[in-house]
């Protein structure tokens, strides 16, 4: 019964206070959901210290904000994606992502990560350094910082692996980053948080997005007496005056705000990035990086507005697969991929 409770969304959504209050609570739900439970010294905490050091690390590996000539080549012909089970044993519509990217830009490498191969790849189990963490995490917010990781440490293109490639990279993606060093898309149902993480392009040290990675690892491993959540509900915004059609951009402080609610807001991402573009970029700058090429499909988008983007998001879950939407989409993406024929083999998890 206890247990029934303490993993209730009752609980989760309204039981901050009696965590903070009353520390048995506060035990109880981090034991059952695995927060910070690790004993110093044994090998998996060794492990996960080893792999937030790693994060830590990428937070310091930017370039300067002035572009060299071997800046100037452009972003990494790398393609992240990660899939926490085998390729095979993925839904359809990511097996169809994986394939667009790979046959419609022969010239890039696709890097398909899963929690199997991810240490071989990254030299550690970076995934572990969350089992530090003082926020209770979702699956999303870990590919978030995964992504930023990568990007900064690395440099290239990170695509979730529920999008399409719609038109190869090198038709489009040179000018888009030309300026900045970086892109992502835009959206406007939110206009507090317009980033869309899905799709980032990063030269290797971009300052802006290793900037968001040090904002996200900061705040994850305070060290809090309680811990929080992560949220999403237009009632635990609400407690911060803040709404779902809020008008004008948020920052960090934002999600620094909402620690005194119990919470972390579930698209913290979005925060953090206006934040490091406020950082790094001057008004204008900020102006003409909002301005950049924003032909993208969301997964709802009517098919004439998927029919013209570069890049399309799609979604794995309920029954979007079945629908006659994603049906249309298919068949599109499949004709586009026959004028693209294999040059390279399948990506594979490396």
């Amino acid at each position: 019964m206890i247990n029934a409770f303490i993993a209730s969304d009752t609980f989760e959504n309204k039981g901050y206070w009696l965590r903070k209050r009353v520390p048995w609570f506060s035990r109880r739900y981090d034991a059952h959901y695995g927060i910070d439970q690790l004993e110093p010294g044994t090998p998996r905490h060794q492990q996960a210290s080893a792999a937030l050091e790693h994060l830590r690390a990428a937070c310091e590996c930017q370039t300067s904000g002035h572009q060299t000539s071997e800046e100037q080549q452009g972003v990494e012909k790398i393609i992240w994606m990660y899939w926490h089970a085998p390729l095979q044993e993925a839904p359809e519509v990511v097996q169809l992502s994986v394939a667009s990217w790979q046959r419609q830009n022969p010239d890039h490498e696709v890097r398909l990560l899963n929690a199997d191969n991810l240490e071989q790849v990254l030299g550690v189990d970076l995934m572990a350094a969350f089992e530090l963490s003082t926020v209770r995490l979702s699956m999303a917010m870990k590919t978030d910082v995964l992504r930023l990781y990568l990007l900064s440490r690395f440099g290239g293109i990170w695509a979730d692996a529920t999008t399409f490639c719609l038109a190869p990279l090198e038709t489009w993606l040179p000018g888009a980053t030309a300026r900045h060093g970086v892109f992502t898309f835009r959206q406007h149902k939110a206009p507090s948080r317009p980033v869309e993480a899905w799709f980032i392009a990063a030269r290797q040290g971009s300052p802006v997005v290793t900037r968001v990675l040090a904002l996200f690892v900061e705040h994850l491993f305070l060290p809090r007496q309680t811990a929080v959540f992560v949220s999403n509900r237009a009632k635990n915004h609400a407690k911060l005056g803040i709404g779902r059609q809020h008008p004008t951009l948020l920052y960090a402080d934002f999600v620094r705000d909402a620690e005194r609610h119990g919470f972390m807001p579930y698209f913290s991402v979005g925060y953090f990035f206006n934040e490091s573009l406020r950082q790094h970029y001057t008004p204008s700058l900020i102006e003409a990086f909002m301005a950049l090429d924003n032909r993208f499909a969301s997964n709802g988008a009517p098919f004439e507005v998927f029919e013209t983007a570069v890049v399309s998001k799609q979604t794995y879950k309920r029954d979007y697969e079945h629908r006659e939407l994603f049906k249309a989409r298919k068949a599109h993406l499949l004709a586009l991929l026959e004028r693209h024929p294999e040059t390279a083999p399948e990506a594979a998890e490396v």
